[in-house]
């Protein structure tokens, strides 16, 4: 079941941002900047490299980092710029050094699920914390980077 769907943007420092465009980044441009990316496994790197690919488009991968606390502060440094949520930025507590513009054409966005078994009744607990998560969610401020799925 879809709980949140968060579309990623290029974040950047917001010294080095003066100098790029305003606005939505198109996706084909992606290869002009320098990224600090998460490693491939992680579900946000996962879906850059396959769009980039659908897209015939090589990046610039500057450097290939396990966590996002440190990919920002290497943003922050002027070390290149990265893919993230913009709650990612909020959450870093350094929004005030960032700048985050959405990717477009075509729009990229992750989406967390509540995933259950078809097969295995739900217990209990299950059920409690299934419901936790989807009022959590739905609790998020509307305004920001995330938006609630309807379920």
């Amino acid at each position: 079941e879809p709980l949140l769907q968060e579309p990623l943007c290029l974040v950047s420092a917001v010294a080095g941002a003066k100098a790029a465009p305003r606005g939505p980044v198109p996706l084909k441009t992606l290869g002009r900047y320098p990224l600090v990316v998460p490693e491939r496994q992680h579900v946000i790197r996962r879906l850059l490299d396959s769009q980039a690919t659908l897209a015939g488009l090589a990046l610039d991968i500057a450097w290939e980092v396990s966590s996002i606390a440190a990919i920002i502060d290497l943003v922050c440094a002027g070390y290149g710029h990265a893919v993230l949520h913009a709650s990612a930025v909020v959450a870093s507590g350094r929004a005030d050094e960032l700048v985050a513009r959405p990717i477009v054409e075509p729009a990229l966005a992750s989406v967390l699920c509540l995933a259950t078994s078809a097969h295995k009744r739900a217990t209990p607990l299950q059920r409690a914390t299934a419901q936790l998560l989807t009022d959590l969610v739905r609790s998020l401020p509307q305004g920001n980077a995330a938006q609630s799925q309807p379920g």
